[in-house]
């Protein structure tokens, strides 16, 4: 896959989707950690920053060749572990982490959005696999007839 099908087919749609679920994410966190505090309009931009973070890893893991399921699970293993050093660090230098439960959320919260992402995106991948097969198979067929 060239770099730019990979930018369009992965990492965009991956971007827009963290910032949904970073959206939801922090309304839910802040509504149960600090429900009596209000915020300005700044905390929007919030998802935006951190869904860029979110997507560095992917960026970096581009790759012109097929890897085999042991490559795959170590490299998803590795971008998940830069992914949370990423978010946390970014998190504790702006003030964000004030105490350990802010960070265990933050921490869970990553695992269950990337959870869920991988599943999105591995159902995307499934669909257009079995469309392709199913194209193929037609070929096929009109090619034996």
């Amino acid at each position: 896959m060239k770099f730019k099908e990979y930018l369009f087919q992965k990492i965009i749609p991956t971007y827009f989707m963290l910032v949904t679920f970073l959206v939801l994410f922090i309304w839910l966190a802040g509504r149960t950690l600090e429900p009596d505090k209000q915020s300005g309009y700044d905390v929007l931009m919030s998802p935006l920053i951190y869904a860029g973070l979110g997507i560095l890893p992917d960026i970096f893991q581009y790759s012109r060749k097929e890897h085999n399921m042991r490559q795959t699970i170590i490299r998803k293993i590795i971008q998940v572990c830069v992914l949370i050093a990423l978010i946390l660090g970014f998190s504790f230098a702006i003030g964000v982490i004030t105490n350990w439960i802010v960070a265990v959320t933050i921490f869970c919260g990553i695992l269950v959005i990337d959870g869920i992402l991988e599943i999105i995106l591995w159902r995307i991948d499934l669909h257009t696999a079995q469309l392709l097969t199913q194209a193929l198979s037609r070929l096929d067929e009109d090619e034996q007839d």
